[in-house]
């Protein structure tokens, strides 16, 4: 794990954890607008651990990369509002690949 990674923030919160919870929350936005239809037919049990282990390996894969960004954006100065923007829009995308990845799974 990266030093940025490993820094908690004010409330205790790694990097990693912020990544994933609002990845998770994307998630749950996005199923809830009925864009799988595969997935959301799933019983819950079933499609939470399907997804939680495609998310995991997506963040795994993005996670050097969106680190990397981060720390680009902190040295830049460009402020929290911005970073929380970029954070959003990341949480979204690996949100998106990973139900789509799940979603042609099944």
């Amino acid at each position: 794990m990266s030093k940025a990674a490993s820094t908690k923030a004010a409330d205790g919160l790694t990097a990693v954890d912020i990544l994933c919870e609002a990845t998770m929350k994307a998630a749950a936005e996005l199923l809830a607008m009925g864009k799988y239809p595969k997935l959301s037919a799933r019983p819950t049990n079933l499609r939470t651990s399907h997804i939680a282990g495609a998310m995991r390996q997506t963040l795994k894969c993005k996670l050097s990369y969106i680190m990397k960004e981060w720390k680009e954006a902190l040295d830049a100065g460009l402020g929290n509002g911005w970073l929380r923007k970029m954070i959003g829009t990341q949480a979204i995308e690996c949100a998106t690949e990973t139900l789509d990845i799940c979603e042609e799974e099944l």
